[in-house]
């Protein structure tokens, strides 16, 4: 017969003893951490099943958030402090989709100038998309 401690008292008892005879201590898991173990796999398992799988888009997602982002990024690397930028909220900003499938986007913002002094400017920024990606053919200052 193999025998165990105690996780109560550590004296030895054996090894299929469910309390122990010493102190009375249950010896397995506890109703508690049972319930516990059970929420927490009711929980993260739904969660598991779902890793890797790809993601469709949200039926209201915005289908120029990404000539947006180029025309941003495009932008903030021409600013001589890009650092002190503030941009208008990119939902404001007017976007157009032509009939050559170019996208005028006319990002807003307010940054430092190579003076130091701040300017609210309005930009055109024109991108055309190819495939996954959105290159921007033009960028210009218009106020």
């Amino acid at each position: 017969m193999t025998e165990k401690k105690c996780k109560e008292c550590a004296m030895m008892i054996p090894a299929e003893a469910k309390t122990c005879p010493h102190c009375r201590k249950p010896q397995g898991w506890t109703t508690c951490a049972k319930v516990g173990l059970g929420a927490i796999l009711i929980i993260f398992i739904p969660v598991l099943m779902n890793i890797g799988k790809p993601t469709s888009p949200s039926k209201h997602a915005d289908p120029y958030s990404a000539p947006r982002g180029a025309c941003r990024m495009a932008l903030e690397k021409t600013l001589h402090d890009p650092g002190s930028a503030e941009f208008d909220l990119g939902s404001n900003w007017y976007v157009e989709t032509r009939k050559d499938g170019t996208i005028l986007v006319q990002p807003k913002l307010r940054a430092k100038n190579a003076f130091g002094a701040y300017r609210y400017v309005t930009y055109n920024c024109i991108v055309k998309p190819e495939g996954e990606n959105i290159r921007v053919l033009s960028l210009k200052q218009i106020n």
